[in-house]
């Protein structure tokens, strides 16, 4: 977030915690508050929101596992464990919006 405005780190959040909200709506998910504390979210914060700052140029699944230090499966698995939709989906609302 480094070079960003003093609101980017808001504005991601605000982005996450609504993703977390709409899969709790949707009963997706059963406990908000475990997940509002889990650390998954914490392990991928970095990632999305690198992806909030780079949507546009050609984002591979290795280089953002890389930026984690996590297996390509595993790094997958656990974003959509987090978010509820895959890292390519993530990344494709994010040109869409």
């Amino acid at each position: 977030m480094e070079g960003k405005e003093g609101s980017y780190e808001i504005f991601v959040r605000s982005h996450v915690l609504g993703v977390i909200g709409y899969l709790y709506r949707q009963g997706i998910l059963s406990n908000g508050e475990q997940v509002f504390a889990s650390s998954a979210i914490q392990k991928i914060l970095p990632v999305m929101t690198y992806i909030n700052q780079n949507f546009a140029e050609d984002l591979s699944l290795e280089d953002m596992s890389a930026m984690l230090g996590f297996d390509r499966s595993y790094f997958c698995r656990i974003f959509k464990n987090a978010v509820g939709v895959t890292p390519t989906e993530y990344r494709n609302k994010q040109i869409y919006n």
